[in-house]
């Protein structure tokens, strides 16, 4: 079983080379802290004019990895989001309820627990 996670946003105006230096860090620290429990955390951001739109796919292999991973990442989430205004977050997958409550009011949450099948 596996559990992702989506979140789309905007990397705030002027922040795009500070937003990357912290990505080199947290990424870095995380690697470290989660070990093999986050086999997917990857950062994307457009190309586009100025490059701000963003977005992080995460995975897991269970919902327990992803709460050691929340635990180990809380420290910096201030930081992330000094850089970042997420728009939509993504649960794909059994995630625990209180994940999904953390971001209400943040964005908008879709949620789609049930796995039908993949090739």
């Amino acid at each position: 079983m596996t559990v992702r996670v989506v979140m789309i946003g905007e990397v705030k105006e002027g922040m795009r080379e500070e937003f990357f230096a912290f990505v080199e860090e947290f990424t870095a620290v995380l690697r470290e802290a989660d070990g093999d429990k986050t086999p997917v955390y990857d950062f994307y951001v457009a190309d586009d004019a100025g490059g701000t739109n963003f977005a992080l796919h995460e995975g897991y292999r269970t919902p327990e990895d992803l709460l050691a991973h929340v635990r180990n990442a809380t420290p910096y989430t201030p930081r992330l989001f000094k850089y970042l205004r997420t728009t939509e977050i993504q649960f794909f997958g059994p995630v625990p309820d209180e994940i999904i409550e953390g971001f209400k009011g943040r964005a908008k949450v879709t949620t789609l627990p049930t796995f039908v099948g993949s090739v």
